[in-house]
């Protein structure tokens, strides 16, 4: 048995492994756990009626919320570039680096962003500029991720780049779902 405890010491969860006698895998703890840091131990009774035995503790967090990553404003950066920037998460658990997605048109295709660029986001704050972008309407949109795997999206940013180097115009988009 696994036994689970919070912050206080309060068990507040328990997951069975049934074994071989030698490598076990539990199933899921009940009740499912919220976000935070637990600790656990296994325990395992002696068929011989000997003392229980008991693992090491082990210390872990539990952590579903993605980061917040936002993609605050785009602006022309001269003929054919656009400069993209933003902030980023900053818990401890958040990776400090964002990519942002370009694709072309006024809406976002999963699996169809022309390129990419991964920027470092230190101190939560983020920019970077796509160059060489033909005449037309690009939209694009930050992600982060945590240490969990979880995966922060920012709202869509639409701008266009004019056909003469005239510049480009933006509008912010409605909040992306986290992936």
């Amino acid at each position: 048995v696994v036994h689970i405890y919070n912050s206080t010491s309060l068990e507040v969860s328990k997951a069975t492994a049934p074994g071989n006698g030698s490598i076990w895998t539990s199933g899921p703890a009940s009740p499912v756990l919220p976000n935070g840091q637990y600790t656990a131990i296994a325990s395992q009774a002696s068929s011989l009626g000997n003392h229980t035995g008991e693992s090491a503790l082990v210390t872990f967090t539990v952590d579903t919320v993605p980061p917040d990553v936002v993609l605050t404003e785009t602006e022309p950066a001269g003929s054919g570039s656009q400069l993209v920037k933003g902030y980023a998460g900053t818990e401890p658990i958040d990776l400090s680096v964002v990519t942002v997605q370009l694709f072309s048109g006024s809406t976002i295709v999963e699996g169809q962003a022309v390129p990419s660029i991964t920027v470092s986001a230190p101190e939560g704050k983020w920019s970077t500029t796509f160059a060489g972008l033909a005449p037309g309407t690009y939209t694009a949109r930050a992600e982060q991720s945590d240490k969990a795997g979880n995966v922060g999206v920012s709202a869509p940013s639409t701008f266009v780049i004019g056909g003469s180097g005239s510049g480009a115009t933006s509008t912010q988009g409605a909040a992306a779902p986290a992936a």
